[in-house]
């Protein structure tokens, strides 16, 4: 007989969603059928799957140990990326998160720094994300165990593209999880980002449209009018200094879609500089040196030549969480900022 405890930090789920994450090589199935045989129950009496868990809750599970040794195998607590076998990318060459990367940490949720060229989630089983360099740090720190890691797996709570650097809130706890989804689910939290656009830009402005995926591109491509399968989205943008026919922007998300702020900028003339994606090469050439007195022309492969980069020059800059009651009420109002990274700097300095 083996006994599971339910502590805050996991209470709320079900418990049938709980069984199979500690047994997830036991079909739901054959749980259900150890719940009605009361193989498992729940504080002493018969469970159905359904409840939801409180802290203090107590699991008992009369099963042999065949059903546990497989589970057993694949929560093994053990460094899930090695430096000598990492396929994270030549930008971050760790094997973990470092404490540069960390920019608010509490019992519950862990806010990064992402850095470029890092996955925020897994997009292929060899892959290795933020997911994996997150556990590896809280293995390091013996922020985790083998019975916290069976019930719960830290991960990122939303996502980044690969090549976008910046804020990623990321849960350590079930609950946090719970919490956290629900403010990016509900447009609750007020995010910003900054990127560097081709172009002066002169005024801050809201720009709207309609967001449809192409599927033969991997893109997504930006309408006036609502199209079949298309998403309204809108978008605010702030000048903050121009130099060298660019503009360093502040853009907040009113709504958050899939490559929206760079298809966005790019529908009205105003590409993510390094966003090969969104960026014809048509825009590439028609303009001069970085160095150029004409403020409205750029050379973006020169800008390239010059700063070594490849990749877009956007970053999500802050992210302030909205009025909270209850348990993570300390978060309230709170602003969280992840630096400008050097490059934005070095193209686009303070006067």
């Amino acid at each position: 007989m083996r006994q599971i405890y339910i502590n805050e930090s996991d209470s709320g789920q079900r418990l049938d969603k709980l069984l199979k994450k500690y047994m997830p090589d036991i079909p739901l199935s054959l749980i259900y059928k150890m719940l009605r045989k009361k193989n498992i129950v729940l504080n002493s009496k018969k469970a159905d799957g359904s409840e939801r868990l409180c802290a203090g809750d107590n699991i008992k599970l009369w099963l042999a140990d065949e059903f546990f040794e497989k589970s057993e195998n694949v929560h093994k607590l053990n460094p899930i990326v090695k430096k000598q076998d990492r396929k994270v990318g030549k930008m971050y060459e760790k094997d973990m998160l470092t404490a540069k990367d960390i920019v608010y940490e509490d019992a519950d949720i862990i806010m990064i720094n992402k850095p470029v060229g890092v996955l925020s989630q897994k997009a292929a089983s060899g892959d290795i994300s933020v997911n994996e360099l997150l556990i590896n740090y809280l293995i390091k720190k013996g922020a985790i165990d083998e019975e916290k890691f069976r019930l719960f797996r830290p991960s990122a709570c939303s996502r980044l593209d690969r090549n976008t650097s910046g804020l990623l809130i990321c849960a350590k706890t079930y609950k946090a999880a719970k919490k956290m989804s629900t403010l990016i689910k509900e447009r609750q939290l007020d995010k910003r980002y900054v990127c560097i656009v081709k172009g002066i830009v002169n005024e801050k402005k809201v720009i709207k449209g309609w967001l449809y995926k192409d599927g033969s591109n991997n893109k997504v491509k930006i309408v006036t009018a609502e199209f079949p399968d298309s998403k309204y989205i809108e978008t605010e943008y702030t000048p903050l200094r121009s130099l060298g026919g660019m503009t360093l922007l502040e853009v907040r998300l009113i709504t958050g879609r899939t490559h929206q702020i760079r298809a966005h900028l790019a529908s009205i003339g105003h590409q993510i500089v390094g966003d090969n994606k969104y960026f014809s090469s048509k825009s590439n050439e028609d303009v001069q040196d970085y160095n150029t007195k004409d403020i409205n022309t750029v050379n973006t492969k020169a800008v390239f030549k010059k700063y070594g980069f490849r990749y877009q020059l956007l970053h999500s800059y802050t992210i302030k969480m909205p009025d909270i009651t209850g348990e993570f009420s300390y978060l309230s109002g709170r602003t969280f900022t992840a630096p400008m990274p050097e490059i934005f700097e070095k193209i686009m300095p303070l006067p």
